[in-house]
């Protein structure tokens, strides 16, 4: 014969159980959260990678362009016709001339990049 205990609940679950599946699951959120941060700061290293990459293709096919039009490349020339306008979330400080160091931003990551000027040889190119 079976003995009741009224004050004995059979279902649902122990509080060791609970505790257990709290922590797997804390555990897992934590390590995915890490994952998550380190893929946001990878995409926005790949950005600024893609920015510096466009500025050497819009370089080139604007060299291509003045060189298809005269003979003598002056840089100049290439640096007022280039656009320089990469889209909403870059900001890319220039600095006072044409040639030289200046700073590329994406979101927060930023980087200095450096131009050597076009000549009547190659197109102006963007360098980390």
């Amino acid at each position: 014969m079976k003995i009741l205990h009224p004050l004995r609940n059979n279902f649902g679950f122990t509080l060791i159980e609970i505790m257990c599946t709290l922590v797997i699951i804390s555990v897992f959120f934590a390590v995915s959260f890490s994952k998550i941060i380190q893929a946001d700061e990878g995409a926005q290293q790949i950005g600024i990678n893609h920015g510096v990459a466009e500025m050497n293709v819009r370089e080139t096919v604007t060299w291509a362009v003045t060189k298809v039009s005269t003979d003598v490349i002056q840089d100049n020339l290439i640096w007022s016709q280039l656009d320089k306008k990469l889209g909403t979330e870059y900001f890319w400080d220039l600095g006072p001339n044409q040639s030289g160091s200046s700073t590329l931003r994406f979101k927060e990551t930023a980087i200095v990049v450096e131009r050597f000027v076009s000549t009547n040889t190659q197109p102006g190119k963007w360098r980390r």
